[in-house]
Formats: C-alpha cells, sequence, structure tokens
C-alpha cells in the first residue's frame, strides 16, 4: 500500500507547499488556494518535510519517513526554528496531532525531544491546515 499525503488548506491564505527530500534541494510542489486540496504520493525510502514556504527559520514542519529503515512510516510535527501554519495531521491508524501554535504540546519543541515522533502503518495521511 502506497503513502498519499492529503493536504487540505482551510486558511484563508494559500499555501504554498514546499517539500525537501533530505539531502535534496526544496522544491515547490503546489499552491494550495483557500478552501483547495493537494495529493502527493511517496515511494518507500523517502525521508523529508513538507511546510509552507521555502524560508528555513520560523517555519511549522510535518516530517516524515517512508519505510526508510524497517517497514515503518514515521512522522512528526516540529516548531523548533519557529512557527507560522497551525498544521493537524490524522495518520492512517486514527493517530491525530496538532501543531496549532509555537509551544505545541504534539509537537518537537527541541532537537532531542524524541516522543514526538510517532509510527505506524502505510496508508493515507491527512494534512491540514487550519485553526
Amino acid at each position: 500500500m502506497p503513502v498519499d499525503l492529503e493536504f487540505i488548506n482551510r486558511l484563508q491564505q494559500s499555501i504554498n507547499l514546499v517539500a525537501t527530500r533530505n539531502n535534496t534541494q526544496s522544491e515547490q510542489v503546489a499552491i494550495i488556494p483557500s478552501g483547495g486540496s493537494f495529493t502527493y504520493n511517496l515511494p518507500d525510502g523517502w525521508s523529508g518535510n513538507f511546510r509552507h514556504g521555502m524560508g528555513g527559520s520560523g517555519i511549522t514542519l510535518f516530517e516524515i519517513s517512508v519505510k526508510a529503515n524497517d517497514g515503518n512510516v514515521y512522522y512528526d510535527l516540529s516548531v523548533i526554528d519557529g512557527f507560522n501554519v497551525p498544521i493537524k495531521v490524522q495518520a492512517p491508524d486514527g493517530t491525530y496531532i496538532e501543531a496549532l501554535h509555537s509551544g505545541a504540546p504534539n509537537a518537537y519543541l527541541f532537537p532531542d525531544d524524541n516522543t514526538k515522533t510517532h509510527g505506524g502503518p502505510e496508508g493515507n495521511f491527512i494534512i491540514t491546515f487550519e485553526q
């Protein structure tokens, strides 16, 4: 089963969706208008992050690794470098995490905060930009 990421924009602004695969250059993959959505398929071995905007700091990150080291998918939200938009994630197994502000309890707040990484099966992830 593949890993599909469905990005939904419920904010009043467009989302400039940027993907950064580990050890590669960041690339804009979509502009999602307010009320719009976009689906992105991840192959096995894909590791990196998605965010709104090209900047390097002050950015809320959705990080994901697909079968890079074993048969699981690992994911988290990070506000280590800052916060710019609220993100909610629903994983295929029903796990729900959110980063609605810079001190979000579900998100990485500092680099070694490894209790915030979640692992689970392949499937469809729903990533929503909304309060």
